[in-house]
């Protein structure tokens, strides 16, 4: 799954407290980051100027019902 261009990024991050489970993003260059953490949240709102590494990067979720919560956000192109 990838982020949906032109979302709120601030609405998305908030969407994820309400998911079961983690979330994470995995970076282009293979970082993983778990959006349940504070700090991994800090470093993704951080790179919200950078519109191509937002959307080449992927968001997995651990339990699938999340996905279901963060439909309005991600897409699977």
């Amino acid at each position: 799954m990838h982020l949906k261009e032109g979302i709120n990024l601030n609405d998305f991050l908030n969407e994820i407290e309400q998911c079961k489970e983690n979330v994470y993003f995995k970076s282009p260059e293979g970082d993983n980051l778990n959006l349940k953490s504070k700090l991994s949240r800090y470093v993704l709102a951080i790179a919200v100027n950078n519109k191509e590494f937002l959307l080449s990067g992927t968001i997995t979720c651990s339990n699938d019902d999340d996905y279901q919560l963060l439909d309005e956000y991600i897409t699977e192109e």
